[in-house]
């Protein structure tokens, strides 16, 4: 990305003036923990030959993926009907895919940022003006030639509360660029500590966006370090 890309924030209200300037761009977000080292590239993509053993790359993706179709229908009521449905169950689920994890909401991105504690810069890509696939269209999401967003299917309360959208990408192993459609805000570390309070000020915390007793008591402790 060039440098024009980049914007970097000092305070909460920065940072809601810039994302809020993005709504007419139908732009997407996601929060990043290390700005300097973090790469946009797919989990699959970042599979090492060792983690992969013999198979080639595309092989072992489509294997694997195979896999958890096979092993995971047991365990669903009403299984996805496309790929590209399945892909985003998988991702969901921790297999390695070729998604990219975003959201259209910048609060949410930036908790994701924010949330470890980290000695590092951390940042918010802001992807705009992509085009959006259906992901009832049957497409063959191994064969796509650009990359596209789309939005999965509810499938808990976990997706719906966070608003998520994926990318799809037809070179997992690359880093994903877009120096014309793509902005990185910065938060530097100095900034992090008060931009976590004004995002537990609006209620954007763990509980809300991992519903379950097990968020709501980390949410518990890490609060009560804050307002130490």
């Amino acid at each position: 990305m060039s440098d024009e890309s980049i914007i970097e924030v000092s305070s909460f209200e920065e940072f809601h003036n810039i994302v809020s300037g993005r709504r007419g761009d139908k732009a997407i977000f996601r929060g990043v923990k290390d700005a300097d080292n973090h790469l946009l590239i797919p989990s699959i993509g970042r599979l090492t030959s060792k983690q992969r053993g013999e198979a080639g790359f595309a092989s072992y993706e489509r294997r694997i993926f195979q896999l958890f179709k096979e092993m995971a229908l047991p365990y669903l009521r009403n299984p996805p009907s496309t790929d590209l449905e399945w892909l985003a169950l998988a991702q969901h689920h921790g297999l390695p895919t070729r998604l990219l994890d975003w959201t259209y909401n910048p609060l949410i991105a930036a908790f994701f940022a924010l949330e470890k504690t980290s000695e590092c810069a951390c940042a918010i890509f802001v992807y705009r003006r992509i085009q959006t696939i259906d992901v009832t269209s049957g497409i063959d999401p191994f064969t796509i030639t650009k990359v596209y967003k789309f939005r999965p299917p509810h499938f808990d309360e976990r997706i719906r509360a966070q608003q998520a959208v994926f990318t799809l990408h037809p070179n997992p192993q690359e880093e994903f660029k877009d120096s014309e459609r793509m902005v990185r805000i910065i938060i530097p570390h100095a900034a992090r500590s008060s931009l976590k309070r004004a995002l537990n000020r609006y209620h954007i915390a763990r509980s809300y966006l991992f519903p379950g007793l097990d968020a709501v008591a980390k949410e518990i402790v890490e609060r009560k370090s804050i307002e130490e």
